[in-house]
């Protein structure tokens, strides 16, 4: 009896200690946790935002920082072109973190990405529904009456919201297709000049 209770010491003794550690490891993880756009920013890997493997000094970069809204807006005089960074909030209140890069020399031209943030790794996602080329002249169209040259169509443009939850594509700078976060989803429509000011969705 005497080296059972003994035996069962020591065990409850090692299952302490060892509980111990990783309680601490968990609290500092969630710690370390990003919580602003800027926190995200920060810790953003750089094959996402190629600018940076040029000018390493990320706060640099920062032109407008709105961390009230999850948005950030990223220029420098050595750089021909832009980026941005907005956060799009879950319902189980975790965030995607939205990210642009475009440079322009002479036509603008980059790419958006959409990445998701979970125990100090970063994972790319696929939200955008699917849209086709059809899509974008019939929309350019809808907004300014003609159809769009080769030129308008090789600018494409991801616009990121500093406010609202809206993400905008223009071709040739004309607004034609937004992206509209809802129930943790894209929903997409297309964007008409209209007097009113509606956006058509789909």
């Amino acid at each position: 009896m005497k080296k059972f209770l003994i035996l069962t010491a020591i065990m409850w003794a090692l299952a302490i200690n060892f509980a111990a550690p990783l309680q601490a490891q968990n609290k500092q993880t969630k710690t370390n946790a990003p919580r602003t756009v800027t926190e995200f920013y920060l810790k953003l890997p750089a094959k996402y935002l190629h600018i940076l493997e040029a000018i390493p000094n990320r706060r640099s970069l920062i032109k407008t920082e709105d961390t009230a809204n999850g948005y950030l807006r990223l220029e420098s005089k050595d750089w021909e072109g832009w980026g941005e960074v907005a956060l799009f909030k879950r319902a189980n209140g975790s965030y995607i973190v939205a990210v642009t890069e475009y440079s322009c020399a002479p036509v603008c031209d980059g790419n958006l990405t959409f990445l998701d943030y979970k125990k100090g790794k970063w994972k790319e996602l696929e939200l955008l529904p699917r849209y086709t080329v059809g899509d974008l002249r019939t929309a350019f169209h809808g907004a300014t009456g003609r159809s769009p040259d080769e030129d308008e169509m090789n600018e494409q443009v991801f616009e990121l919201p500093r406010k609202g939850k809206e993400i905008t594509l223009k071709i040739g700078g004309v607004p034609v297709l937004g992206f509209l976060w809802q129930s943790d989803e894209f929903v997409s429509g297309m964007i008409y000049l209209r007097g009113d000011g509606k956006t058509s969705r789909n």
